[in-house]
């Protein structure tokens, strides 16, 4: 919360690495934003300071160096535009670390392609992302860590058999799943409003044959929309 109000909002400079995904039963693509140094190129369809990588910059993409590298899950319909990011990213980034920034699907202005969207046990895309980051940084140790939503989904990958081992797992989550539904609850008038009132995906979202949109668009709280 105090990376938000206290008015002190540090720069951080992207560039952005569109996956497509692997796993057949959750076909689309995802976005990861890489922390780069500062630079001046402009992309209005992307979060401020976002561009992507060209071509070439991609076929470089990689390095046999061994410094710490971090990869980071923002909270529920976030991304890597968050301010409670951005406070840790400045401060490892100064510190000589690498990081990026995996950006549920549709998130941080990123195009939804496929009718499945995210949860507390979709670590589909953390998966394709942490083998491809040890074949492109075989030297490198991992670290990450999840906020809210993001520490579930990285928990969940932290318990299964395929995870790329890492140096460090870190969970920001105050006071458990549960515990945070009750919380959202409590506020769910003011949060609701900001969650379901936003329609930039609904023409993807209705290619899939089992959701009900005017259901979906009468939904006045979480629990509504979730079923």
């Amino acid at each position: 919360m105090w990376t938000v109000v206290n008015g002190k909002d540090p720069l951080i400079y992207y560039k952005r690495k569109i996956f497509t995904a692997e796993c057949a039963a959750y076909k689309g693509s995802f976005a990861v934003d890489f922390v780069v140094p500062p630079h001046t190129e402009t992309d209005v369809t992307l979060p401020p300071r976002t561009t992507n990588f060209d071509n070439d910059e991609l076929r470089q993409l990689g390095s046999d160096d061994d410094k710490p590298m971090l990869v980071t899950l923002h909270g529920l319909t976030g991304g890597s535009q968050e301010a409670y990011l951005r406070h840790l990213l400045f401060t490892l980034y100064k510190e000589g670390w690498d990081a990026c920034v995996l950006n549920a699907r549709g998130c941080a202005q990123s195009k939804l392609t496929s009718s499945v969207l995210f949860n507390a046990r979709a670590t589909w895309d953390i998966r394709q992302l942490m083998k491809w980051l040890r074949e492109r940084f075989p030297h490198r140790p991992l670290f990450a860590i999840g906020y809210s939503l993001g520490a579930c989904i990285l928990v969940n990958y932290g318990t299964s058999e395929d995870m790329v081992w890492l140096g460090g797992l870190l969970q920001i989550d105050g006071s458990g799943y549960e515990g945070a539904l009750r919380a959202v609850r409590r506020v769910q008038r003011v949060y609701a409003f900001g969650l379901l009132n936003d329609s930039s995906h609904i023409e993807q979202i209705t290619k899939n044959p089992r959701i009900d949109v005017n259901k979906v668009r009468r939904a006045k709280y979480l629990h509504e929309f979730d079923r």
